[in-house]
């Protein structure tokens, strides 16, 4: 691995987490603005633009520290699946899987229809475990909450990160079409399509 390939990883890794912050905030908890359900995820361009801001000014005192676009484009990346994990479309769907034993009751008979069909290792199905989840007055330090919670949240993960690197390999297998024999390539400014 070259320096600037580990700068690139790093600077990414790091971004990820206030990325993630806000997006859960916006979305999750203030409902303000669904960062992950516009185009173009400005997040990841706000991120983008201050890294090439500070890389002008860094660039002042050595050429060396200035950031290259291939540099940028993995950071670009990078932000924007740490984005796409944290997203409403993701979190509003996993996390209820997570736990769609509490939402059981006599009434909808939801134990006889479908939780045959849930394995143990990807739900929470402890209920007292999920009454402190959804009650509240628990935590989640307790050798209880975390036993029971520790198995479907590495299982999903597991999943979440084998699913984004089967994206990436088809993206790779795509990329030889479409960037050397069709050669797809964006337009410049101004020109219109055919």
């Amino acid at each position: 691995m070259t320096k600037k390939s580990f700068v690139s990883l790093t600077l990414g890794c790091i971004l990820i987490i206030p990325n993630v912050y806000w997006i859960v905030l916006a979305e999750s908890m203030d409902f303000s603005i669904h960062i992950t359900m516009q185009s173009v995820f400005f997040n990841s361009v706000l991120s983008v633009l201050f890294l090439i801001l500070i890389s002008i000014l860094l660039n002042r005192f050595s050429a060396n520290l200035q950031l290259g676009a291939q540099q940028l484009i993995v950071i670009y990346i990078m932000i924007n699946i740490g984005s796409v994990v944290a997203g409403h479309g993701t979190l509003q769907v996993l996390i209820p899987l997570l736990h769609a034993f509490w939402h059981s009751t006599s009434e909808n008979d939801w134990a006889n229809l479908f939780h045959r069909f849930i394995p143990s290792w990807l739900s929470v199905q402890d209920q007292t475990v999920l009454q402190g989840f959804y009650q509240g007055f628990s935590n989640f330090y307790t050798n209880e909450n975390v036993g029971e919670w520790v198995v479907p949240i590495l299982s999903w993960t597991g999943f979440t990160f084998v699913f984004a690197f089967v994206m990436l390999c088809v993206n790779n297998i795509m990329r030889r079409k479409w960037v050397e024999v069709e050669q797809l390539r964006p337009l410049p400014y101004g020109v219109p399509p055919l």
